[in-house]
């Protein structure tokens, strides 16, 4: 959703609040995906150097566990605090000597006075992802006859260690014919 930021620019001090409910932010996650639309309360304020953009997201997202696996629904809630700056001048009007630098952290708004808080709002949701969610704060796999779901990525390193498995194991099994062949001779011998 845009929101027209034209009366807010107009005055130092003016603010300005919007509730409203974005449906589709895009992929935010390889095991995280929205399953509710998330509902925005912003409140923008005109600081002189830009626009203060402070509210809260609310959603609930679908997990997989990083533990068992199995897929959970959790409610996500953030606050957020971000400064917006013109798109056309990095120098706000009434104050000469402040200059945006590239260190700056801040999004910016269109020349025609609209701001996008989508991308804003799917960012910090990316950026409050558990880096390890879990179903549960005591989840463990519980049942040993669970066949481990292993990632496809890595499907190659078990069969690699099947291989050299397999390998090892006719080699023990060789050097032991060896051995029972080489004490046979010293038998004899003897």
């Amino acid at each position: 959703m845009k929101i027209d930021i034209k009366n807010i620019l107009k005055e130092v001090g003016l603010e300005e609040s919007f509730e409203y409910i974005e449906n589709s932010l895009g992929d935010i996650a390889e095991d995280a995906e929205l399953a509710a639309p998330v509902a925005i309360n912003v409140t923008l304020i005109n600081t002189g150097l830009g626009l203060l953009a402070r509210g809260t997201a609310s959603t609930i997202i679908n997990f997989t566990c990083s533990i068992c696996l199995k897929r959970f629904k959790k409610e996500f809630a953030i606050s957020f605090e971000e400064r917006f700056v013109a798109q056309k001048s990095r120098q706000p009007i009434d104050k000469p000597d402040y200059v945006v630098t590239e260190e700056d952290t801040y999004f910016t708004y269109s020349n025609d006075h609209e701001i996008d808080l989508r991308e804003m709002i799917r960012e910090i949701l990316i950026l409050n992802l558990p880096i390890a969610p879990k179903c549960d704060i005591n989840c463990r796999v519980k049942n040993k006859n669970i066949t481990k779901i292993i990632d496809p990525r890595l499907q190659v390193l078990k069969n690699l260690k099947a291989e050299v498995s397999n390998v090892n194991a006719k080699e023990k099994k060789n050097s032991g014919k060896k051995r029972s062949k080489k004490s046979s001779l010293e038998s004899q011998s003897a």
